[in-house]
C-alpha cells in the first residue's frame, strides 16, 4: 500500500504538525473539520495561513512500517527544532518501547565510539 508522510506548516510561527496517511485529500478534510479535529493540527488550520508539504511517498507492507516511519520523522523533527508541535507520538505499536529504545541505544552507542576514538586519537597524537 502507499502512503504519505506530510507537513503542515503555520506560515506565521513557522510551527508544524507531521502526519501519515494513504488519502491526503481525504486527511486534509477531517483536518480542516475543526469540531471533530482532535489532533494538534487544528491550531494550525483555524488560522488558515498554512503550507501543505510531502514529505516522504513511499509503499510499505503494513500498518506497522507506517507507524515506525512517521514516529521516526516526528522524532527526528523534534530533535532538530522546537517548531514541531506533534504532542505524543501516532500510533504506539507493539514492541515500541523496546524499537525506541534500540534506537536510542545505537544513537547514543555510536556517538560514545565516536567521541572515545576521537579522544583516544587525540591523546595518542600528543605523545
Amino acid at each position: 500500500m502507499k502512503i504519505i508522510i506530510y507537513k503542515i506548516k503555520d506560515l506565521e510561527s513557522g510551527e508544524f504538525y507531521i502526519g501519515s496517511t494513504r488519502d491526503l485529500k481525504k486527511r486534509m478534510r477531517v483536518h480542516k473539520c475543526i469540531k471533530s479535529n482532535t489532533s494538534i493540527s487544528k491550531n494550525i488550520i483555524k488560522n488558515n495561513n498554512y503550507e501543505l508539504s510531502i514529505l516522504d511517498e513511499r509503499f510499505i507492507y503494513n500498518l506497522e512500517q507506517q507507524k515506525i516511519l512517521e514516529n521516526l520523522y516526528i522524532l527526528s523533527a523534534k530533535k532538530l527544532t522546537n517548531n514541531c508541535i506533534n504532542i505524543k507520538l501516532p500510533h504506539r505499536f507493539k514492541n515500541y518501547r523496546k524499537w525506541y529504545d534500540r534506537q536510542q541505544y545505537l544513537y547514543h552507542g555510536k556517538r560514545e565510539r565516536l567521541l572515545n576514538k576521537y579522544h583516544n586519537n587525540k591523546l595518542i597524537s600528543c605523545n
